[in-house]
């Protein structure tokens, strides 16, 4: 057990022992590779301007004012927080588009403004 593991499933019998009631097992599951690409493919903010629609896939919070996006961390965890712009809705985006986007930090409990 490694932290970020996932797995999925937890021991409820005694069929690998009475001492794996209730443990996992040690390797990779289909969980952790699909929250890999979870982080690879979805941003944590996504801002539509033409609509000025915001959504906040990740642990922050965030409001749209023009051209600005006002973000909070209200948790006592740092964020790396990537913010995905829908500027041209003309075409789809080339493979990988999401982890090009940009990136901004936002320190546990504070405040930051992005301008795009």
């Amino acid at each position: 057990q490694h932290p970020g593991w996932v797995n999925e499933r937890v021991n409820l019998s005694d069929w690998e022992g009475k001492e794996q009631v209730g443990g996992i097992f040690h390797g990779n599951t289909w969980g952790q590779v699909a929250a890999m690409l979870t982080v690879a493919e979805i941003p944590g903010i996504y801002v539509n301007p033409a609509q000025q629609e915001l959504f906040v896939f990740d642990h922050v919070e965030a409001r749209l004012e023009g051209d600005q996006i006002m973000i909070s961390n209200p948790t006592m965890f740092d964020a790396r927080v990537r913010i995905f712009i829908d500027r041209d809705r003309s075409k789809p985006y080339a493979e990988g588009y999401v982890s090009r986007c940009p990136e901004i930090e936002v320190k546990a409990g504070t405040d930051v403004t992005y301008t795009f």
